[in-house]
């Protein structure tokens, strides 16, 4: 069984930072998009999610970004970006073609 996924939010204002751990499936991705909800209505000027300890065992969940991406479009002035540590998650994202509509960085730091 893998292991669960946990999204914890280590910063909030002025960008949200959230740090996800663990699996990234489809079924784990529900938890992903209720905090990155939660994340948009306290009104940050972006919000950051770090992959740097994700494992991505169904790309297809990737697309959680894209979609809210486009949901948080519609707040004033709120981009999201990813930071995946793992060339192997950003070769995904680059391959479900999640770069497109989300910022993807190697580190927070790029972010």
């Amino acid at each position: 069984m893998a292991p669960e996924l946990t999204c914890v939010r280590e910063a909030s204002a002025p960008i949200a930072a959230l740090r996800l751990a663990g699996t990234l499936n489809v079924s784990s991705a529900a938890t992903v998009r209720s905090a990155l909800h939660k994340a948009l209505a306290d009104g940050p000027s972006a919000i950051l999610v770090d992959l740097g300890t994700t494992r991505v065992a169904d790309p297809v969940a990737l697309t959680v970004f894209a979609a809210f991406a486009h949901t948080a479009a519609g707040w004033p002035g709120c981009p999201i970006m990813v930071c995946a540590s793992s060339g192997l998650v950003r070769a995904e994202l680059h391959r479900m073609a999640i770069d497109r509509a989300v910022p993807v960085y190697a580190d927070r730091a790029a972010a």
